[in-house]
């Protein structure tokens, strides 16, 4: 495929961006609440141990890591507390 000016195209990279603007502020309640978008975002989420039982502090698989973490969104949950460890970057 050409360039606009007639040269061959060498590379491309194509992807996407999401932005959220994370603030304090009063809601219509007027608690101080945490604003994601300036709007009001109740935190539901649950002390995530990290552990596994056929590997202690790894998972056993990628699909077992990927089964855990949308498990934790399919019950409704947006926030996972890690407790005392560091996940592996996969994890991220």
């Amino acid at each position: 495929m050409a360039h606009h000016n007639g040269a061959a195209r060498v590379d491309e990279v194509g992807s996407y961006v999401g932005l959220r603007t994370i603030s304090i502020g009063h809601s219509a309640d007027g608690v101080m609440r945490t604003l994601v978008n300036n709007e009001p975002l109740f935190q539901y989420g649950l002390l995530d141990q990290g552990c596994w039982p056929d590997g202690l502090h790894t998972a056993p698989t990628d699909e077992a890591r990927r089964f855990d973490i949308a498990w934790t969104r399919d019950m409704g949950m947006n926030l996972a507390r890690k407790h005392i460890k560091v996940e592996p970057d996969r994890w991220y």
